[in-house]
């Protein structure tokens, strides 16, 4: 029952997405200089503020909170995992961008594992989507949850684990899994190449390749397939997430400029005179200047007005 209520919600944001404007419509006509904006209870800003000596240059609050060992359970480390920092989902064809690990507390089993670190993703700071049609209707979609509600991560190992979620029985969707796999330099002979490729997750222009970065950064990238059951409408993919901000705060010495480019603001034609004497040049994007959105508020209740209208009035106080 509450899988098919949140299915007729989602399915009602979608509808009415296309019947109303949506904040993005009016940030596409933002400047560089009025890009931040804050409409309680969501902050819609350029994806560079998420580093916070961006945001602290701007003079306003980083949207998203950092990981770290001060907001953390201690006992994490037991696990030799590390998810300090803020982390971005490469390569997702879901409009998703940032998440983080901070308050992420843990459940130890004798012998350390399996181990469940539960993390509050719904919470304020902890998540970013794109501010396009698609990422408005999945944020308010996630904006009707309870911010105080974890996901479960269950690792069976320091390299191994799967996330828990309740997808496996929405008709039509059908996960099968979320499985997790850390990257190494052989993770794709031990889970297959299609859920681990430790030859394709290098950036572009990076002058070396992925088992450098494998063997200089070997925390920081994790291979986070998604599998699906038969009969799903979906077909399998998998993203590569990538710490793009450190747990002290600092950039990401090789991920932070990639997402810099990968959030890079559209290129715009601008032009001068009449036919037949119009010349036009365009004007590159700048990078990090993408809009992103993200929840400000753990006000249950301001999250649900702002996802529809009216909801508020029902099981909040």
């Amino acid at each position: 029952m509450v899988y098919s209520f949140n299915m007729v919600l989602l399915f009602s944001l979608m509808a009415s997405s296309f019947l109303t404007p949506l904040a993005q419509n009016s940030l596409r006509r933002t400047s560089a200089t009025d890009s931040y904006r804050e409409e309680d209870p969501v902050v819609y800003y350029p994806a560079k503020y998420v580093l916070p000596e961006n945001a602290a240059s701007a003079g306003v609050e980083p949207p998203m909170e950092v990981g770290s060992k001060q907001n953390m359970d201690p006992e994490i480390e037991k696990t030799g995992i590390d998810f300090e920092g803020i982390w971005w989902m490469s390569d997702n064809p879901v409009p998703e961008e940032l998440v983080s690990f901070a308050n992420a507390k843990v459940v130890l089993t004798e012998g350390g594992f399996p181990a469940t670190i539960m993390v509050p993703n719904s919470r304020k700071g902890m998540w970013s989507w794109l501010t396009g049609r698609i990422g408005t209707i999945l944020r308010k979609y996630y904006g009707t949850a309870d911010p105080d509600a974890h996901t479960d991560f269950v690792f069976q190992s320091s390299v191994k684990g799967h996330i828990t979620t309740g997808l496996t029985d929405v008709p039509g969707v059908w996960v099968k899994e979320f499985p997790f796999f850390k990257y190494s330099l052989t993770c794709d002979t031990t889970y297959g190449k299609q859920l681990c490729d430790p030859t394709d997750c290098a950036p572009a222009d990076y002058d070396g390749t992925c088992a450098d970065l494998i063997q200089k950064y070997p925390d920081d990238m994790w291979s986070r397939p998604t599998t699906f059951q038969k009969g799903s409408l979906f077909s399998d993919t998998t993203y590569t997430l990538k710490r793009i901000v450190m747990g002290n705060g600092s950039a990401h010495p090789v991920f932070w400029d990639e997402f810099m480019k990968h959030t890079k603001s559209e290129d715009r034609e601008v032009c001068e005179g009449w036919w037949p004497f119009r010349t036009c040049k365009t004007i590159s994007g700048v990078p990090g200047e993408k809009q992103l959105q993200s929840y400000m508020s753990d006000d249950w209740c301001e999250r649900r007005h702002a996802a529809i209208w009216g909801l508020g009035w029902f099981g909040c106080d």
